[in-house]
């Protein structure tokens, strides 16, 4: 158990080292009407490079009439670098499972999704997209609708 925390520490101590993993996510609460939507979304991360990353959301939504499983890993690469303001577009695949009532139906989705990260200090960074280009739920197109894809998170950096 002893060799098991050491190793957990110096492997958390190499990560902070090089500041290249990262966690964090996105919470969010819509309302209209009687409808009511709550959505969490934890991501993980890990910085490749200064331009390029991958990671995942895997996430949950509730509706009024139906739940959402989320699980949407990306590619992400950083095209443009303004102090402490990053632009970047993810490649995302993205896979959804509804269940409203007893049945459930699945969809997903593969396409782009541009946005922005401001870092915050040394381990923080606000980051938000709020677009998505590409085939979504049976249909191609551009969505630059801020109800449905409008995203904000915070980050922390190892």
């Amino acid at each position: 158990m002893k060799k098991l925390f050491v190793v957990l520490a110096l492997s958390l101590m190499a990560l902070s080292a090089n500041a290249q993993a990262y966690i964090g996510g996105a919470l969010s609460f819509q309302a209209a009407g009687n409808n009511a939507v709550v959505t969490i979304l934890p991501e993980i991360g890990y910085n490749l490079s200064k331009t390029t990353a991958i990671g995942a959301q895997v996430g949950w939504s509730n509706a009024t009439a139906a739940n959402r499983f989320v699980f949407a890993p990306y590619y992400r690469y950083g095209f443009k670098q303004l102090g402490p303001v990053s632009l970047f577009i993810d490649g995302e695949f993205q896979l959804n499972a509804w269940t409203t009532g007893g049945a459930t139906t699945t969809q997903f989705g593969v396409g782009l999704a541009p946005g922005i990260a401001i870092m915050a200090g040394d381990h923080f960074s606000f980051v938000g997209h709020i677009a998505r280009i590409g085939y979504y739920n049976g249909a191609f197109g551009i969505n630059i609708d801020t109800n449905q894809n409008f995203q904000m998170g915070v980050y922390y950096h190892f």
